[in-house]
């Protein structure tokens, strides 16, 4: 599995040269899933989309969730997350 489609590109290229069978004796899968990218290869790319537009907005959700919990927490206990008051020992 390669970081991204041009390190794929890459290392099809280096079976090649190694005379090393693709997908019969090794399997390449690449991520970024980029149609252009994928389709210069013989055999063609195998890659994953990640999705990074669907992964921001979800980072941003949860961001605003944990900010608006971090908001009610306050308001109940008066204190912010992960703040505790130790309590003496007797």
């Amino acid at each position: 599995m390669t970081c991204n489609d041009d390190r794929g590109l890459q290392v099809l290229d280096a079976c090649r040269r190694a005379q090393v069978m693709v997908p019969d004796e090794v399997a390449v899968i690449s991520v970024d899933n980029d149609d252009y990218l994928c389709g210069l290869s013989i055999p063609p790319l195998t890659s994953i989309d990640v999705l990074p537009q669907r992964i921001g907005y979800e980072a941003a959700a949860l961001f605003r969730e944990s900010q608006y919990l971090s908001r009610a927490f306050r308001r109940v206990t008066g204190q912010t997350p992960g703040q505790y008051r130790k309590q003496a020992r007797r």
